[in-house]
C-alpha cells in the first residue's frame, strides 16, 4: 500500500490500536460465557475439537452443507477452531482473540483513512475512534458476534486492495486479491454484502487512480456482483429463521426450491450426528404480528434506524436487546424525529457532495452499510448494536475528515489542533462510556438485567434474565420475570416450557400442568 510507504510508523500505529483494544476490553477476558455463546460456542461439540478446522477448510463444504450451527459462517468457525488449536480450550483466549480481530479492523480502517486523506493524524484519529466506539462491545465480548469483526476486517482489506489495483499498471492480481478478501468477508457474515455498494464510495473519495480514472469500469463491479450471487447460492441452504408467522428470505427460497440448493454432507452427518443442531421452529418475535401491515413496517423500521443513527453518534444508553414497538401513525413523534434525522443526513450528503466529497462519502457509508440490516428482508431481530459495526466506520471516517478540513474553523495550526483535539476528545468520551458498561458483560444476569432495567418490555431479555436468576437461586425474581415474559410474549413456547420446568423444580406440579394445558389451548394451529 502507498500508505505503508508514506507512513513509516504504520506498524507502530497498528500495534498501538491493538494494545488499545486489549486495554479497553481486557478486564472482561476472564468472565464466563454469556448469551449466545452458551449455545453457539460453549455447548457446540464441533468447536471443541481443533482438528475440525480441516473440515471447515475443506472446499467441498462450499457445495455441501456441513451440519453444524453457523455453517453459513465458515470463516467464523475457522477463527474459533484456530484459537482452540493455538491457544487451547480457555474461553479467555477466545475473548482475547476477539479483541485482536477488533484491533485488526481498527488498523485497516486507519490505513483506509490514510489512503483517502493522505493525513497521518486523520488515520490515527479514525483508528482510535473505531477502537473506542462503545457499540463494538458485543462483537468483542461475545465470541458468537465476533463474526461482525471478522467480516469487517476482510471487507476493509478488500477495499484497500481495490484501491491499490487502481494505482498500479498491472492491477489484475490486486483485483483478484480484493475479490478473494470479499469472499472471506461474506463467509464470515452476511453483513459484508454491503461491500459492492461501498466500492464507488471509496473511489469517489479517494484520489484518482492511474490514468486519472475516478470510477472503475463496469466489469469490475460486475465481478463483485457475480460473487455476491454465488454467495446467495451458498447461503440459502444454511440456517435461517422459520416460525408460524413467516420466514426469512433464505428460508423461503430453500423451502420453495428444495432440490436446487446444496445438500447436507451426508458423510459428516452420519459419522458425527452430535454436531447437528436441533431443528426447532423458532418462536415468532413478540412484534411479528404488529407490523404485518406494510405501512406500519416502513414506519417502524424508519423509527428503529433513526435510533440506530443516534447510537452511532451518541452511543448512550446502550442495551443488549431493543424491543420493537410498532409505529401506528405517520404523526408519531418518534417516527417524525427519526425521519428528520435521516433527512438531515441525506441533505448533508447532497450539499457536501461537490464541496467535500470525502465527508459526503463517509456519511453515505452509514446508510449503505446498513442496507443488509434494513429490514427489507425479514429478520428475527430488527435492530442490535452489533448490526452497526460496519456503519460505525463511516462515523469515524466522517469525524476524521472534519478534523483535517480547514473549512471547519480555519487552516491555521491552532485551528487544526483544536479540531483534532475535539476528535480525540470524542474518542475519550466513547472510551469512558464503553468502560462504564463493560461490567454488563460479566454475566448473563448483569447483561439481561441491564436491558430489563432500561426497557421492561424487552420480552426476550426478561426471559433470559429469568433463566439466569433461576440458575443462581433467585427464585422469586425469576418467577416474576417468567410471568412478565408470558404477559409480554404469550406466544413464546420456549418461555412457557422454561416456566413449566421452573414450576416443576419448585414442586408445583399442578401449576405446571395447568400452565401446559393453557398454553396448549392457546397455540397457533
Amino acid at each position: 500500500m502507498t500508505s505503508l510507504r508514506r507512513f513509516p510508523t504504520g506498524i507502530l500505529l497498528g500495534l498501538g490500536l491493538i494494545a488499545l483494544s486489549f486495554l479497553l476490553y481486557g478486564r472482561n477476558f476472564l468472565a464466563p460465557p454469556i448469551w449466545d455463546d452458551h449455545y453457539f460456542v460453549q455447548n457446540q461439540s464441533f468447536l471443541r475439537d481443533p482438528w475440525n478446522l480441516l473440515l471447515v477448510l475443506d472446499p467441498r463444504h462450499l457445495f455441501q452443507v456441513l451440519p453444524v450451527s453457523n455453517s453459513a459462517r465458515p470463516v467464523w468457525l475457522a477463527s474459533v477452531l484456530l484459537d482452540r488449536a493455538l491457544l487451547g480450550p480457555s474461553f479467555a483466549a477466545l475473548r482475547a482473540s476477539s479483541a485482536l480481530w477488533h484491533g485488526f479492523g481498527a488498523c485497516l480502517l486507519a490505513l483506509l483513512a490514510w489512503e483517502l486523506t493522505a493525513s497521518a493524524p486523520a488515520a490515527i484519529l479514525a483508528g482510535v475512534l473505531f477502537t473506542a466506539h462503545p457499540l463494538h462491545a458485543e462483537a468483542v465480548n461475545i465470541v458468537t458476534f465476533r463474526a461482525d469483526a471478522v467480516a469487517f476486517v476482510f471487507l476493509v482489506l478488500s477495499l484497500l486492495l481495490h484501491l491499490r489495483a487502481r494505482q498500479v499498471e498491472r492491477g489484475l492480481p490486486w483485483r483478484l486479491a480484493s475479490l478473494a478478501s470479499f469472499a472471506l468477508a461474506l463467509l464470515a457474515k452476511e453483513s459484508a454484502t454491503a461491500l459492492p455498494f461501498l466500492l464507488p464510495l471509496v473511489e469517489w473519495a479517494a484520489p484518482r487512480g492511474r490514468g486519472g480514472r475516478g470510477f472503475s469500469r463496469p466489469r469490475v463491479y460486475a465481478a463483485f456482483a457475480v460473487l455476491l450471487l454465488a454467495y446467495a447460492y451458498f447461503r440459502v441452504p444454511r440456517s435461517g429463521y422459520v416460525n408460524c408467522d413467516g420466514a426469512d428470505l433464505f428460508s423461503q427460497w430453500r423451502m420453495s426450491h428444495p432440490g436446487f440448493f446444496a445438500p447436507v454432507s451426508q458423510a459428516a452427518a452420519s459419522s458425527h450426528a452430535s454436531w447437528a443442531p436441533a431443528r426447532e421452529l423458532h418462536d415468532p418475535p413478540p412484534w411479528s404480528r404488529d407490523i404485518l401491515d406494510p405501512a406500519a413496517r416502513v414506519r417502524t423500521m424508519i423509527q428503529l434506524h433513526g435510533d440506530s443513527l443516534r447510537r452511532l453518534f451518541w452511543p448512550h444508553p446502550l442495551q443488549g436487546e431493543y424491543s420493537v414497538r410498532a409505529v401506528r401513525s405517520w404523526g408519531d413523534p418518534a417516527f417524525l424525529a427519526s425521519l428528520a434525522a435521516w433527512a438531515v443526513l441525506f441533505g448533508s450528503v447532497l450539499w457536501l457532495r461537490r464541496r467535500r466529497p470525502l465527508l459526503a462519502a463517509s456519511l453515505t457509508w452509514i446508510p449503505v452499510s446498513m442496507v443488509p440490516v434494513s429490514g427489507v428482508i425479514w429478520m428475527a431481530n430488527l435492530t442490535a448494536d452489533r448490526y452497526l459495526y460496519t456503519a460505525s466506520a463511516g462515523v469515524c471516517l466522517a469525524i476524521s475528515a472534519i478534523a483535517i478540513d480547514p473549512s471547519f474553523g480555519g487552516s491555521g495550526r491552532r485551528a487544526r489542533r483544536a479540531r483534532l483535539s475535539l476528535g480525540f476528545g470524542i474518542a475519550a468520551v466513547w472510551a469512558v462510556l464503553g468502560a462504564g458498561r463493560l461490567q454488563v458483560f460479566s454475566s448473563d444476569r448483569a447483561f439481561f438485567g441491564e436491558t430489563a432495567s432500561l426497557d421492561p418490555e424487552a420480552a426476550r431479555a426478561r426471559l433470559n434474565l429469568a433463566i439466569a436468576q433461576r440458575g443462581i437461586g433467585l427464585f422469586a425474581e425469576a418467577e416474576r420475570n417468567f410471568q412478565a415474559t408470558l404477559s409480554l410474549w404469550p406466544r413464546s413456547r420456549r418461555a412457557a416450557r422454561e416456566y413449566e420446568d421452573f414450576l416443576q423444580s419448585q414442586g408445583r406440579a399442578e401449576e405446571a400442568r395447568l400452565l401446559r394445558a393453557r398454553v396448549s389451548g392457546d397455540e397457533d394451529p
